[in-house]
């Protein structure tokens, strides 16, 4: 595969996935920092890993996975002692995330 096939196809997978990836890892973490944080490493894993996914196999449910996965580890190993849920978050202000692009979008778009 070509770098530029590639970008292509990474972009195509932050578009497509990542405001509702965020909103996912954030239900589950309970702020958005970790949240972005979660997003980022679990879009690391499967883009490392993404000739694993079956041709032909949608890579959305794949990619839930990876990033419930990857939140789950997080809350075992890294937060396990601090209090998850800042006073200050709301989930509303997680509603209209900046995809990578720079275009707002609706997690459910």
């Amino acid at each position: 595969m070509s770098d530029a096939v590639d970008v292509d196809e990474l972009q195509t997978w932050l578009e497509d996935g990542y405001a509702s990836s965020v909103r996912t890892a954030y239900l589950i973490l309970g702020n958005r920092p970790d949240a972005e944080d979660a997003v980022q490493e679990s879009f690391l894993r499967a883009w490392k890993f993404r000739d694993s996914l079956a041709t032909g196999s949608s890579f959305k449910p794949w990619l839930y996975r990876v990033v419930v996965n990857t939140c789950n580890s997080k809350l075992r190993k890294e937060i396990p002692h601090r209090n998850r849920r800042r006073p200050d978050d709301d989930l509303d202000d997680v509603a209209m995330i900046e995809d990578p692009s720079g275009a707002s979008r609706s997690p459910t778009t």
